[in-house]
C-alpha cells in the first residue's frame, strides 16, 4: 500500500511552494474610478516650436504643473493649469534669453510641488540631479535656484515628496548594472538653508530595490503616500500572434523597514490610449497624466481618482 504523506510533511510542502512562487502572481490588480482634470490638445503650441513631448507633472492645491521637452531632451518648458477653471498658461523663466524654455532642467522626467517658508517651489528630477525652481504664480514666472547632486549616483529619473515631512524625498535611480530593477534612495534636504553655492552635494540612504513587474518595463513618474510608492509603469506585452502592445499601470510598493528587494504589492490598471507619464498624490487623491494617444505626442490628459487612495 502506498504510504500517505504526514500532515507535517504536507504543511512543509505548502510553505515551500508559497516561498518559491513569484509574489507578482498574488499581487492584486485594482481598478479605480477616475475623472478627467484637464485635457490639452495640439492647439497648445509648444514653446518657441521646441518643446512638445510631455514629461514630469506636479500637483499642488490649486495648480497642476506639467513639463514638456524638446526632441533632443535638452530644453524644457513648464505649463500651469488652474484646476478650478482649466486655464493653462506657459510660465516664463527669468534670466533666460528666451523665457519660454530653459536648458537647466535636463529633460524634467519628474517633478513635485514643495513649500519653502510659504514659497511655492518645484523640485525637478533632471535625469542626473535634482533642481530647485522658484514659482512666482502672480507673475507667472519661474526662477532656477539650486542643483543637488546625489553622491555616487549617476541617474535620477523620478522623485516623490513626503508631504507630511517637508524636505524628505524618495528618488528613483538606475545604475548601469541595475537593469533588473529600480533603486530607491531617501534624502533629506534642508530646504530653507541659505547657500550661495548653486550646486550642492546630497547624501542619501538606499532604502530598497524595486523588482520590475515585467522584463520589458519602463518606469515613469512616482508618488509617495503613507509608506508606499506609487510608480507609473508601461510594459511591452506580446499577443498570441506575436504582435507587441503596451500596457499601463501604477505599481504600488511598500517601503521596507530596512534595505531589501521589494516586489509589487498591488497594481492599479489604467485604460489609456497613450502612455502613463506623471504620477502624484495630493490630499490623498491620485493624479496621473497620459502623453500622446491616438493623435500624436502633443496632446496630454490628466486624471484624478474619484476616491482617496487607501492608506
Amino acid at each position: 500500500m502506498k504510504k500517505r504523506p504526514s500532515i507535517f510533511t504536507s504543511i512543509i510542502l505548502i510553505i515551500c511552494l508559497l516561498i518559491a512562487a513569484p509574489f507578482n502572481v498574488y499581487a492584486a490588480e485594482l481598478s479605480i474610478g477616475v475623472n478627467t482634470v484637464l485635457s490639452r490638445s495640439a492647439d497648445l503650441d509648444p514653446a518657441n516650436g521646441k518643446c512638445a513631448k510631455l514629461e514630469g507633472m506636479a500637483v499642488g492645491n490649486k495648480y497642476i504643473y506639467t513639463a514638456k521637452r524638446s526632441d533632443d531632451k535638452k530644453s524644457v518648458s513648464i505649463y500651469r493649469t488652474k484646476m478650478s477653471t482649466g486655464e493653462t498658461v506657459l510660465l516664463k523663466f527669468t534670466n533666460e534669453k528666451d523665457p519660454s524654455y530653459t536648458n537647466k532642467l535636463g529633460y524634467a522626467g519628474d517633478m513635485k510641488v514643495i513649500d519653502i517658508n510659504g514659497q511655492t517651489t518645484l523640485m525637478v528630477a533632471t535625469g542626473t540631479s535634482l533642481v530647485q525652481v522658484k514659482v512666482d504664480n502672480p507673475n507667472k514666472q519661474l526662477t532656477v535656484q539650486k542643483e543637488y547632486k546625489l553622491n555616487n549616483v549617476q541617474y535620477i529619473t523620478s522623485i516623490a515628496s513626503d508631504k507630511e515631512n517637508n524636505g524628505v524625498f524618495y528618488i528613483r535611480t538606475k545604475k548601469n548594472d541595475d537593469s533588473s530593477g529600480f533603486v530607491i534612495y531617501k534624502v533629506n534636504i534642508e530646504l530653507s538653508k541659505a547657500s550661495s553655492t548653486k550646486t550642492l552635494p546630497l547624501n542619501g540612504n538606499k532604502v530598497c530595490k524595486l523588482i520590475k513587474i515585467a522584463d520589458k518595463c519602463s518606469g515613469q513618474g512616482m508618488a509617495y503616500y503613507k509608506g508606499k510608492l506609487y510608480i507609473g509603469m508601461t510594459t511591452t506585452q506580446t499577443d498570441s500572434n506575436g504582435k507587441e502592445y503596451k500596457q499601463n499601470c501604477i505599481s504600488i510598493y511598500k517601503i521596507p523597514s530596512s534595505d531589501a528587494e521589494v516586489k509589487v504589492q498591488n497594481k492599479i490598471k489604467l485604460n489609456l490610449t497613450g502612455e502613463v507619464e506623471g504620477v502624484d498624490i495630493t490630499e490623498g487623491y491620485l493624479y496621473y497624466s497620459q502623453k500622446g494617444g491616438t493623435v500624436g505626442s502633443y496632446p496630454y490628459t490628466v486624471y484624478v481618482s474619484q476616491n482617496q487612495v487607501s492608506k
